[in-house]
């Protein structure tokens, strides 16, 4: 998931300087919450509609666009924070940025598999399946371990898209620097590596994952991270255009709002079934680029729009989205499994609480003192 925000820039202005500044928004916080509810929404329907139904009877059925919306959004961020420091400091620390991105990601996540650990023994399930799925996770594979179908806890099975965003954050750093310093040798006007690389980058991931679909199907056609890279790379082409100074202007506030609206449709209105392998065939990409229209048209200021992603609930559920992720699922899934007595839609409020309560434990217990001791290492300063 991506860093959380701080103030955002008082200049009004969408030079290079303020839009840097501006990943600090607080509406993009507001993205984050709508990417996390809507996958929320989603897994919420397995436990209104338990086993044996699940997805196909979710109420929000496309509620999976949100893992879209994170990965562009994490694509943007990360690429904005190298390209800084690069321009700030003339090189790209890979130390310090694997460290902050650990301190960043890594003890929330230890937190879950710990619990998840305790409840399996308590549960009586065989220890070695689960200490494999768990050492996959904490690796970050556990995308690769799903999509050669090796056991998985159900309660875990998110846990793909960290994998594939932290498998990008061990490439895309030496890639961008190799990039960058070809650019450097053949001079500043030479840009055309850039755009081209992400390009084909971009078609690489929809040719390979057509052929993943059609050989090997679900899970690996969509978790795998050559399949699922386009939110990645769609949010990296993003953060260079704001970067250059040349971010896409004209009709961004509509676009901003038809990518809301598109995504928001999409969630609710997406039919499963046998249509749903129309997904394969550039659905990603086509839920990215709606979420870059509504981060750029935020980035360039727009009014509404940025004044509706700024509400303040917004900002607070944005600002705990990776620990609501962490912990909804497993929540769920227990639930699903223990009725407590209760119908579907009671146990449904009690799974909220308890997520709920967990995310705000998540966040003040463990997030937010990793976060202090994250920014002793930052090498730059944001703020404007």
């Amino acid at each position: 998931m991506p860093g959380q925000s701080a103030e955002p820039s008082k200049s009004a202005a969408p030079s290079t300087v303020s839009t840097l500044s501006a990943t600090r928004s607080p509406a993009l916080d507001g993205i984050r919450a709508i990417a996390v509810l809507l996958v929320v929404a989603l897994h919420a329907g397995f436990l209104v509609h338990p086993v044996g139904a699940g997805l196909p009877r979710s109420y929000v059925p496309g509620g999976f666009a949100g893992v879209d919306v994170f990965f562009v959004l994490s694509g943007f961020l990360i690429t904005t924070l190298l390209l800084q420091e690069r321009t700030k400091r003339g090189a790209i620390s890979y130390r310090w940025f694997y460290i902050r991105r650990g301190l960043r990601l890594l003890p929330a996540l230890a937190a879950l598999l710990v619990v998840h650990l305790l409840y399996a023994i308590q549960q009586g399930r065989p220890l070695l399946p689960e200490l494999k799925a768990l050492t996959s996770i904490a690796f970050y594979a556990s995308n690769f371990t799903q999509s050669f179908h090796y056991y998985m806890p159900r309660e875990l099975v998110h846990t793909w898209t960290l994998a594939v965003e932290e498998q990008f954050y061990l490439v895309w750093p030496v890639a961008l620097t190799l990039i960058l310093a070809w650019r450097a040798r053949h001079g500043r006007s030479s840009r055309w590596p850039v755009p081209s690389a992400l390009v084909v980058a971009l078609i690489v991931t929809n040719v390979v994952r057509i052929i993943e679909w059609k050989t090997q199907g679900y899970p690996a056609a969509y978790e795998l991270p050559y399949c699922h890279a386009d939110g990645l790379v769609i949010g990296a082409m993003l953060a260079f255009a704001h970067h250059n100074g040349r971010p896409p202007r004209r009709g961004a506030e509509v676009a901003g709002w038809a990518g809301l609206v598109f995504l928001l449709a999409f969630a609710v209105f997406w039919v499963t079934g046998s249509d749903a392998n129309a997904i394969y065939y550039g659905g990603p990409t086509v839920l990215a680029l709606a979420s870059a229209a509504v981060i750029n048209a935020v980035l360039l200021g727009s009014g509404r729009l940025t004044r509706l992603l700024s509400w303040r609930p917004m900002i607070g559920i944005g600002r705990v989205s990776y620990g609501l992720y962490l912990w909804h699922v497993m929540v769920l899934e227990i639930l699903v499994e223990h009725t407590l007595g209760l119908s579907p839609w009671p146990r449904l409020l009690v799974a909220l609480a308890i997520t709920a309560a967990a995310t705000l434990a998540s966040w003040w217990l463990i997030e937010q003192p990793a976060l202090r001791l994250k920014d002793r290492f930052e090498p730059i300063t944001l703020s404007p």
